[in-house]
């Protein structure tokens, strides 16, 4: 016969191990489309989470869904001749729109002038968003925050 004590201490442990076991198991799908910065769909970007390893690809339509563990807060994506893109991935966000930025080769130049050239593309980016909303590639007009 259990003791009073011994019944509490089971429950509890029982209980532990059942909130333990349905935490680990938890995953959130994301949906996203990823596009380049002259507003061309990129097809077979590759999306990997923070140590590289492959979650998934966009399809024919820069599109994808991926099924990722809920303690994952950052991506990678990236393509032939773009920038790879760490993206911070916030636990209330669904749907990711992506924009990728072609990748330069900066032959001759000073890193002064290459870090403005960066720097104004970077800028562009809301510009490039706004247009997508408008032609109705990306369905919101601000990324998740």
């Amino acid at each position: 016969m259990m003791t009073k004590n011994r019944k509490l201490r089971f429950i509890l442990l029982t209980f532990c191990i059942v909130s333990t076991l349905n935490l680990i198991g938890q995953t959130r799908t994301i949906t996203g489309t990823v596009i380049s910065e002259d507003l061309d769909i990129i097809t077979g970007a590759r999306i990997q989470n923070k140590d590289r390893v492959l979650i998934g690809t966009t399809d024919i339509n820069g599109k994808f869904i991926i099924e990722v563990p809920t303690e994952v807060d950052t991506l990678m994506i990236g393509s032939i001749g773009m920038k790879w893109k760490s993206i911070k991935v916030p636990i209330n966000c669904s749907n990711l729109e992506i924009i990728l930025m072609c990748n330069v080769i900066y032959d001759f130049m000073s890193e002064r002038k290459i870090k403005l050239d960066i720097i104004k593309q970077e800028k562009k980016l809301p510009e490039i968003r706004r247009k997508a909303f408008q032609m109705k590639i990306f369905k919101t007009e601000q990324p998740c925050e």
